[in-house]
């Protein structure tokens, strides 16, 4: 007992400072955060030097493909075992036999990995980016502007986050969370044709090449017409956390 830290803390979110402190670690006390940079590192100038003699509009476009897709289906492949693993080996349960909630435990993984996946993907590969620009002369983007790209950026990769940890939460089988959450990124081409999907996915913020909103932002245009579609995608956000809350308050364990 000597080697557990007593706190205080009550209500709701009880416990939440422990368990974030734990998934943290589980990010920048381990190899992860360096294997997570050195592999987007790499990813993002191999896209650079493929198009390395392309105009600052055509490298954009490639970058917020590069996000929309590869990223995206990065976040899937890291949040499809964040919770399952727990749940069939039982830690899932030896942890919450602690004076901690369940509310707590999910927040605390999508805290910890939102903040991983911000800095080892988003922010690293931009900065990769502006980098190249500086390097090769090319027009630079305000720094407004492109901290706000990046924003989209993160707001896209945090709906396929809070999806797949609600997948995680409504089932226990990884094939069937990572068929669900990378098909549904691989027909969102065609989906967002529908007017209603066009709106709800985040297909549109990154991957529509001039028509996104990323490349817009990035290119200093307006994007007074993406913003129902930023609008819906965090309304999904916030809907696909309450429903793994709401499931995993349920679940046996």
């Amino acid at each position: 007992n000597s080697a557990f830290e007593l706190v205080g803390t009550r209500g709701w979110l009880r416990g939440f400072g422990n368990l974030l402190g734990n998934e943290l670690a589980a990010w920048w006390k381990t190899r992860m955060w360096g294997v997570m940079c050195l592999l987007w590192s790499i990813l993002t100038v191999a896209v650079l030097d493929l198009w390395e003699d392309a105009d600052r509009g055509f490298s954009l476009m490639m970058f917020s493909q590069l996000a929309g897709v590869f990223q995206a289906v990065g976040v899937v492949v890291i949040m499809q075992g964040v919770l399952v693993g727990e749940k069939v080996d039982g830690r899932s349960a030896w942890i919450l036999s602690r004076p901690v909630t369940r509310t707590a435990y999910i927040l605390s993984k999508l805290a910890a990995y939102s903040l991983g996946v911000l800095v080892t993907m988003v922010l690293l590969s931009g900065a990769i980016l502006y980098a190249a620009w500086l390097v090769r002369g090319v027009t630079i983007s305000r720094p407004i502007p492109f901290l706000e790209g990046l924003g989209v950026i993160s707001l896209s990769h945090l709906w396929y986050m809070t999806l797949t940890l609600m997948l995680a939460a409504l089932f226990n089988n990884r094939i069937v969370i990572l068929g669900i959450s990378v098909g549904l990124l691989a027909l969102s081409e065609n989906l967002v044709r529908l007017p209603l999907l066009g709106t709800i996915l985040p297909w549109n913020l990154t991957v529509t090449g001039e028509q996104s909103c990323v490349f817009a932002l990035l290119s200093g245009h307006s994007i007074q017409s993406a913003i129902p579609n930023l609008v819906a995608v965090g309304v999904g956000c916030i809907l696909f956390v309450l429903i793994a809350l709401w499931r995993f308050n349920r679940l046996e364990l």
